[in-house]
């Protein structure tokens, strides 16, 4: 069972809550305030509980019925810190391309 101290400090999760998905910022200072997306209806706000409820840390390691929940991927990390350094919903940014190679 995950404990508080095992959810990291400053770092996104993403979960499915039933089928609606979410990608949240979990921070220490921010209790009941937490940055997030909903990605189902494409919405961003500063104002969730998870980082209140008890069902997020035990989620984390113990699923419920329909509810899955994981660290947040490199581009939906980036997503969230886009939508909070703007303070406002952000279309997903597209992954780059560092090296383009053509063969003739």
């Amino acid at each position: 069972m995950k404990k508080q101290k095992d959810v990291k400090h400053n770092t996104v999760y993403y979960a499915n809550w039933s089928g609606t998905l979410y990608l949240v910022l979990y921070d220490e200072n921010r209790k009941d305030k937490d940055h997030y997306i909903r990605i189902t209806d494409a919405s961003f706000s500063s104002n969730a509980c998870f980082s209140s409820h008890s069902h997020f840390l035990y989620y984390l390691s113990d699923p419920g019925p329909g509810i899955s929940m994981r660290e947040a991927t490199s581009i939906e990390d980036r997503w969230l810190r886009q939508c909070i350094q703007l303070g406002k919903y952000v279309d997903c940014p597209k992954e780059e391309i560092i090296n383009e190679y053509q063969i003739y």
